[in-house]
This record gives C-alpha cells, sequence and structure tokens, in this order.
C-alpha cells in the first residue's frame, strides 16, 4: 500500500543523509578528528546515527500525520548519513576510517537507493484500494487540522474517482460534510516554483537560449573528457585532434544546411571522416598509454556522455525535450558510473564534479517537467 508522498518524504530522507556525511567529514577535517571519550574508550559518531534512527522509527510508529514523517524523514536520513559514514571501520581489519574504497561504496548504497526509489515510486499506477488508502489519509489530514480546503478536497475526490466500491461512495459523503476552510496562503517554495515557472518560460522564448544550454553540456563534456586524456597523459595534439573533431562535427550539422541531396551527401562525408580522425587518434594512444581499468571505465563512460551530448545539441533546435533527454542520459552516465570510479581514486576530490553533475541534473529534470507541461502530447513520441 504505497504512500501519495513517498517520494518527497523518500527524496528528503536521501539529501539529508549525503548533506550529514559531508558536513560530518567537513566538521572533522577542520576540527583535527578529535575523538569522544576517554580513559580507553571513543564513542564513534555511528552510535549517533543509530539514536536518530531510533528516534526517526518511533516518531513513524508512535504519529500518523505527515508533518510528524516529514520530521521522521529528516531525522532518520541523518541518522543514516552519520551511521554509514563510518563504513571504512567495519569493512577493514584495521579498523580503517580513511580506508580509500570505502567513500565509493558509500557512494553505490546511494546511487542503489535512489534507483529503487525511483523504481517503486514509478513502477505502476496506484491501485483503487491505494487511492482509497490516500485520499483516507487526506480524511485524517482534515480532521486534525479542522476541515479542508477547496484543493485538498479535490485532491481526495480524484483519487476516489477511480473506484465505484460502498467504501468509496461513503469517503466522497465524509468529504461533502468537512467544512471548508480558506486556502493556505502559498508557501514559500511554492511562490519561488510560481516565479521559476515564469522565469524559464521567458528564457525558453528567447532565441539564445538553446545556445546556451547547448555550449553548457558541450563544455561540461569536453572538460570531462579532456581531464581523462590529461590524467592518462595522452599528448596534447591527439587530445586537441579528438576534442576539435567532436566540435567540427557538431558545427557540420548545426551550420550546414541539408537542403539538397549533393549537400547531404556532402556532410556525411565530412563526418565520416571526422570520425575517422578521431578514431585513429584514439588507436594511436590505446597503444602506447595503457591505463589501469578505472581510467578506462571513466574513459568509455566520458566518450559515451560525450556522443549523447552531441547528440542532444544536434536536435536541440527542432525539439528542446528530446534534446534534454538526451543530455539527462549523458548525466545520468556520468553520475551513476564516472562519478562512482572517481570518488574510488580521488575519493572527497570528487565532490566538485559531482556537485556540478547534480545541479545540471536538478536543473534537467526540472527543464523536462515544464517542457512536458507545454509540449503537445504528439510532439513527446
Amino acid at each position: 500500500m504505497r504512500n501519495l508522498w513517498a517520494s518527497n518524504l523518500l527524496e528528503n530522507f536521501l539529501i539529508t543523509a549525503v548533506a550529514a556525511i559531508l558536513g560530518i567529514r567537513l566538521g572533522l577535517h577542520l576540527s583535527g578528528y578529535p575523538q569522544l571519550g576517554g580513559g580507553g574508550l571513543h564513542i564513534a559518531h555511528m552510535l549517533w546515527g543509530g539514536l536518530g534512527m531510533l528516534v526517526a522509527i518511533i516518531l513513524m510508529l508512535e504519529f500518523s500525520n505527515r508533518t510528524t514523517r516529514q520530521w521522521a524523514a529528516i531525522i532518520g536520513g541523518i541518522g543514516f548519513g552519520t551511521f554509514i559514514d563510518e563504513l571504512g571501520k567495519f569493512i577493514t581489519s584495521d579498523n580503517n576510517y580513511f580506508y580509500q574504497p570505502s567513500i565509493a561504496v558509500i557512494y553505490v548504497i546511494f546511487i542503489s537507493l535512489f534507483l529503487s526509489i525511483r523504481w517503486i515510486n514509478h513502477s505502476s499506477l496506484l491501485s483503487q484500494s491505494e487511492s482509497m488508502a490516500n485520499a483516507t489519509e487526506i480524511i485524517q489530514e482534515g480532521i486534525h487540522a479542522g476541515g479542508l480546503d477547496d484543493e485538498e478536497r479535490l485532491a481526495a475526490l480524484e483519487l476516489l474517482k477511480s473506484s465505484n466500491t460502498q467504501l468509496a461512495g461513503d469517503l466522497r459523503c465524509i468529504l461533502e460534510k468537512f467544512t471548508t476552510l480558506p486556502m493556505h496562503r502559498p508557501g514559500v517554495l511554492a511562490r519561488i516554483r510560481n516565479a521559476l515557472a515564469i522565469f524559464y518560460s521567458g528564457l525558453a522564448s528567447r532565441g539564445w537560449f538553446r545556445w546556451l544550454v547547448t555550449g553548457i553540456f558541450l563544455a561540461d563534456a569536453v572538460a570531462g573528457l579532456a581531464f581523462i586524456m590529461l590524467d592518462m597523459e595522452w599528448s596534447w595534439p591527439t587530445a586537441a585532434a579528438i576534442l576539435g573533431g567532436c566540435l567540427a562535427m557538431w558545427a557540420l550539422f548545426q551550420f550546414t544546411n541539408p537542403s539538397t541531396p549533393r549537400r547531404r551527401i556532402l556532410r556525411c562525408v565530412f563526418s565520416v571522416a571526422l570520425a575517422a580522425v578521431i578514431g585513429i587518434a584514439m588507436l594511436f594512444n590505446l597503444r602506447s598509454s595503457l591505463g589501469a581499468f578505472d581510467d578506462w571505465v571513466e574513459l568509455v563512460t566520458t566518450m559515451a556522455t560525450t556522443v549523447l551530448t552531441i547528440i542532444g545539441a544536434l536536435v536541440i533546435h527542432r525539439s528542446r525535450l528530446k534534446a534534454y533527454l538526451w543530455f539527462r542520459g549523458a548525466t545520468l552516465i556520468s553520475i551513476l558510473v564516472t562519478d562512482v570510479f572517481a570518488f574510488y581514486q580521488y575519493q572527497f576530490l570528487a565532490l566538485g564534479d559531482l556537485a556540478l553533475d547534480m545541479l545540471l541534473f536538478l536543473a534537467l529534470r526540472y527543464m523536462i517537467d515544464r517542457e512536458k507541461a507545454i509540449v503537445p502530447l504528439l510532439e513527446r513520441v
């Protein structure tokens, strides 16, 4: 029986857990890694994490309103982040808190949680019983508040619309008898969302906005590819040939008009020639600069994100939504694969790259939602 508001609660849980890990690591670094205790005792902060999760469990078992669940998600997230931060101590024989792969393992755990949450919440539509259960939750909140406003009443009625059972009819009668409360004044977050929607609509209508978005994602892809090449000690001429070939291929598709069969053939010939230059340059270095396995994984995934980004740049002038979906695929590969190995190699030095990827992903998710709201259904296919 799924909770309609579980997605937001679980996202708050993950966000606060990540924030707890970063806050603890930063605090310990600035304070010189002090130990709480004395006389041979050391109270590890993992225990405080367990206490936070215990408080969250008690809140969830004792109370049933949504506000308490929100606090339980935040407190439980802080507790879980504090708990999992000491993973390195418990997967090594010498209790090594600074064990290098531990950060990558923690990162994989959070990625697995994120994907599991997405799968649970997007696996199927709510069933009739789940819809009625969530409508009952709204009724329960109305009992607590002494009534429902029109928006809450409509939301509950919409949930009950799919069911023709006697119980659903009884719940509709209960909703009709509730005292009507004045509409809540939009909160700060709601006002920010409305302002962002207006701001994005204004930006999207300007011709230069597509170029700005394309430039940001191409710059990120090229910078990532250049970093990997330099890390593997590839020569500057070869790196320049590969990056220049990618940018030239993009420019070829953007600034040439294939209005005649001859021009289309010429563009295809030039594209194949550029791809050949890129391939030869890479094969030349594959023989002379064999690196470690994680280097090659980062190179392959970075090349994949570059290809997806170029495809998005090629289609953005026909459909912003399709381009955003290609960009999102590139960003997800970077977050789910490339950054894992970056954390393994550089640990917290990779936070800057992750922060940029997460910022791009959140921006893309918002822009995709806005495009889906304004693009006709047939154009989304």
